[in-house]
């Protein structure tokens, strides 16, 4: 290694001597006190030679007053409320006093509490959830550094608490490193020789790493080996100046850091020689920094790999870990199955998986989900099966773990989805019986059954239990969990997920089937919205509707609608109703006393009512009209039109032996609904299905029963509009091709309808007729009796927009495509669009459209030849602005246009062509006559 390498190796260490010359200028000149013990006598302590080799003394400090550390009555004996956390309940404080209580101390309340406070550090899970760890992880410190500091006897129980931890050689692993951990975050140096016997090369290397993280807080420095422990442990003492100084050193480290990673970006070949660095910080960003070279060919990944591989068989930080596996998987993602390099990686990977805690756990499960495996059957390497296999060992090392209380529930939920994410890759179908019988079934079964692990964990072993289930043997493990009390709305979430793919594989008459659905019935009346709509879901796929339909008692879904408050559930119930629904449900449906409500909910609840009624109807004549009846017969304005079409179309529905069972008044009712939409401009082509055969059915069957009401109104169907929709009905039948309909049909039909006018009440009746009547002219091929038809409508200002727009075309075509056609019909035609774009309702109609109406407009101005005309042209365009503005004015023709440039140039051009015609009209009008020739 070079000089330069050599030197940047050792800047993290060179902060400690600006400690040393801080620390001298303060010794003499000020006391620092010691918390929890005597003062420390004065002494010289050596900083280790990665921090320098400056002497620092540590001054000798007073005993603080008693009152300063004692709380009156002696003891303390307080209880806290619990904190809540992501990962669990934060314990409340225990009335702990003397030491002779520690027994109690050592709880399973204050191991959870030292548990969240010195949780190991996981690498691989989103950034919202490691911040939310390392705040869970905050707030526990805090509350322990608070009960340690509380008395001379809190902290003596802590000591003897933390004390008992570290000397529970059989203790669950990743509590005693917890506790480790928080000995060196608290300072507790009296501890420090439990911390220095884990350094032996015959230790778990789990407890191996905390030791050296805990050491590395009391002392400021990353320990290799025990022997260079000793000197510390003989000449520091505990106290608030120590710990000054070792926080003073632990900043100074972290600038070096800084400053050693950014080093690295300009020359990766130092990161190799970086990888060996006792700072696991420094060591993951090396590990980054080549994985970034040999992605950037900087470095060759042939040379670098052996280096990568080494150090990942002697990595100890969970976070160091997970930098050196990304790197080594940038040249391996890609690389064939049979590849030796790969082969090698996997062997590591289960060499760790042994001794692997938590964070080395999740790591190791979601870089095997990552390598690359055989999908196939046909071929060679390894396959899929065998990763999903070699996950479910690392699964099964972490819950074999001797178990105090809890496992770390981000670690298995990683490891469940590495798991899942594996499984999904296995594609050829031949997989399914090799996945069944993984050895990772089993471990992961056994964080379903297990009611202590918490909702997340067991939910996420439920799903990825979905491919390795056996569907004969798991189904009766799903419903056990669902049918439990413990069972949370996500787990049930989870559990119904995946009783859906084993119901999938059920044969329709199986008795499971019927178990299982019984139990999914009752999750639809669940207090957990989301838990509804999952059981709902399920019952509704249409892949299950076979055995859904052999095995459950639809009737309970008139319950679960009665109760249902949430709007789109109560869509999905009535769906589940149009689906399964059965006649004997009629008189439940239409008795519920929120139908209503259904009704009136929007044209959506409504279509979804309408689509169950008709299902329980069944085609029955008497039970379809009634259900039609009841939809129709809400009172309610708004949705009136909406339900009387889905009414309709019910009605509709029926064949020809059902409809002639219907009774007169039916008919008459049916008729009514008809005419009705007509009126409101909806077409049946439209609006329900098989408008055609329902056209001819109204023309031979319910039109001509509901003949014969001589008394009309508004709401009642008479002559009048009896005659008015059967002359609609049979005009749309000849338009559409029926030679059974005649023009005289149609003409006699409309007229009957205007002999009865005079009785009849509703205003606009009789221009409502003729302009249906002028619009069958015109769809007809007659624009002579059409024109006659929409001229005397224009006259009573009574053509809608598309009348005129309609009437002014067909007048152009009866003029012809001469010039003196065009200006003996265009100041018809102009006065026709005038009406139209001087309306109040043309404005809101589509900017192109009302383009195309100026344009025409336009055109005839200019074709009348009118002065008259082309003076009203331009009086509708005074005050057209020369440049684009929003143009808010009401009463302009180019409101809404004029914003656009494009849209400007055009109107200007249409009013400077107009003004043209204009100037020549007048000029002719001026001009003198020629003088006649005199006589011989």
């Amino acid at each position: 290694m070079d000089q330069g390498a050599r030197r940047r190796r050792s800047e993290v260490g060179l902060g400690a001597a600006r400690l040393a010359l801080v620390v001298l200028l303060l010794g003499g000149a000020c006391r620092l006190p010691t918390v929890g013990g005597p003062a420390p006598l004065q002494r010289s302590v050596r900083v280790g030679a990665s921090h320098g080799d400056a002497e620092v003394a540590l001054v000798e400090a007073e005993p603080s007053p008693a009152s300063e550390v004692e709380e009156p009555g002696g003891e303390l004996a307080v209880s806290e409320p619990a904190q809540e956390t992501a990962q669990g309940t934060l314990p409340a404080a225990q009335p702990l006093g003397t030491p002779a209580e520690a027994s109690d101390f050592r709880s399973s309340e204050a191991n959870r509490l030292t548990w969240f406070a010195g949780r190991s550090r996981l690498a691989g899970i989103p950034a919202a959830a490691a911040a939310e760890r390392e705040r869970s992880r905050r707030e526990a410190l805090v509350a322990v550094r608070e009960r340690f500091e509380r008395s001379p006897e809190s902290r003596a129980a802590w000591e003897e608490h933390l004390a008992f931890l570290l000397d529970g050689r059989e203790l669950y692993d990743e509590l005693w490193c917890a506790g480790a951990r928080v000995v060196g975050e608290l300072g507790v140096y009296e501890l420090a020789d439990k911390l220095v016997f884990e350094l032996g090369p015959d230790r778990p290397p789990r407890r191996r790493a905390a030791s050296v993280e805990a050491l590395h807080q009391l002392y400021g420095r990353w320990f290799r080996e025990l022997e260079e422990v000793g000197p510390y442990l003989e000449r520091v003492e505990p106290g608030a100046g120590t710990r000054l100084l070792v926080a003073n050193v632990l900043e100074e480290e972290s600038l070096g850091v800084g400053r050693l990673l950014k080093s690295l970006e300009y020359e990766p070949l130092t990161a190799i020689d970086t990888l060996a660095h006792p700072n696991p910080r420094v060591r993951a960003g090396a590990a980054r920094r080549l994985g970034e070279a040999i992605a950037a060919r900087d470095l060759e990944a042939e040379e670098v790999l052996p280096i990568l591989y080494q150090r990942l068989r002697l990595e100890e930080d969970p976070l160091a870990l997970h930098a050196a596996l990304e790197a080594v998987l940038v040249p391996l993602q890609s690389a064939t199955v049979l590849d030796p390099a790969l082969e090698e990686l996997r062997g590591i990977l289960e060499g760790l998986s042994s001794t692997a805690g938590p964070g080395h756990s999740l790591v190791l499960a979601q870089t095997l989900a990552r390598l690359p495996w055989r999908t196939t059957i046909e071929g060679e390497g390894p396959t899929v099966a065998e990763g999903v296999a070699a996950i479910g060992r690392v699964l099964s090392g972490r819950i074999q773990d001797k178990k105090l209380f809890q496992h770390d529930s981000d670690a298995l939920v990683g490891i469940l989805g590495a798991l899942l994410s594996l499984c999904d890759r296995a594609k050829d179908s031949a997989f399914v019986a090799e996945l069944r019988e993984s050895s990772a079934r089993e471990p992961v079964r056994a964080l379903i059954q297990d009611a202590q692990q918490e909702e997340a964990v067991r939910a996420a072993a439920v799903s990825a239990l979905g491919p390795l289930a056996e569907p004969s043997q798991d189904w009766p493990l799903f419903l056990d969990v669902l049918r439990r009390g413990d069972s949370t709305p996500a787990l049930s979430h989870a559990l119904l997920g995946a009783l859906r793919s084993i119901l999938l594989e059920f044969d329709p008459e199986s008795a499971g089937a019927s178990v299982i659905l019984d139990q999914v019935a009752d999750l639809t009346g669940a207090s957990d919205p989301d838990l509804r709509r999952r059981a709902l879901s399920l019952l509704a796929d249409q892949r299950l509707r076979e055995i859904v339909r052999s095995h459950l008692e639809p009737t309970f879904l008139l319950e679960c609608l009665r109760a249902e408050d949430v709007p789109d559930l109560a869509s999905s119930v009535l769906e589940l109703i149009r689906i399964f629904g059965r006649p004997d449900m009629l008189d439940g449906l239409l008795g519920l006393e929120r139908f209503e409500e259904l009704a009136k909910s929007g044209p959506d609840g409504a279509a979804d009512l309408a689509g169950a009624l008709r299902q329980v109807a069944a085609g029955s004549p008497t039970e379809t009209w009634r259900a039609a009846e009841g939809l129709a017969s809400v009172n309610d304005q708004q949705t009136y039109v909406a339900r009387i079409q889905l009414a309709l179309g019910m009605v509709a529905s029926l064949d020809e032996a059902a409809a002639l069972q219907l009774e007169r008044f039916q008919h008459q009712e049916i008729a009514l609904w008809a005419w009705l939409l007509h009126r409101a401009g909806i077409e049946l082509d439209q609006a329900i299905e098989g408008a055609s055969a329902f056209k001819e059915r109204l023309v031979r069957l319910h039109l001509p029963k509901s003949q014969g009401v001589l008394i009309e109104s508004a709401t009642r169907f008479g002559e009048s509009t009896r005659n008015h929709l059967l002359a609609v009905m049979l005009g749309e039948l000849l338009l559409a091709g029926d030679t059974t309909v005649s023009v005289e049909e149609v003409d006699a039909a409309f007229t009957r309808s205007l002999e009865f006018v005079d009785v009849h009440t509703e205003p606009g009746f009789k221009q409502r007729v003729q302009r249906d009547r002028a619009r069958f002219y015109a769809a007809g091929g007659d624009p002579v009796r059409a024109m006659r038809e929409f001229r005397v409508l224009h006259e009573e200002a009574a053509l809608e927009n598309a009348d005129l727009r309609q009437a002014a075309a067909i007048n152009r075509t009866i003029g012809g495509e001469g010039l003196a056609g065009r200006r003996a019909t265009a100041p018809e035609c102009f006065d026709l669009l005038e009406t139209l774009v001087t309306g109040d309702t043309w404005v809101t109609e589509p900017a192109k459209v009302r383009r195309q109406d100026l344009s025409d407009l336009a055109g005839h101005a200019v074709d009348s030849q009118s002065e008259e005309r082309l003076q009203r042209f331009l009086e509708l365009f005074a005050g057209l602005p020369a440049t684009p503005e929003d143009g808010d004015e009401p009463v302009t023709v180019w409101r809404g246009l004029a914003g656009s440039a494009e849209v400007l140039v055009e109107l200007q051009k249409h009013v400077e062509a107009v003004q043209t015609a204009l100037g020549k009209v007048r000029a002719k009008t001026t001009e003198t006559p020629p003088s006649p020739p005199a006589d011989g």
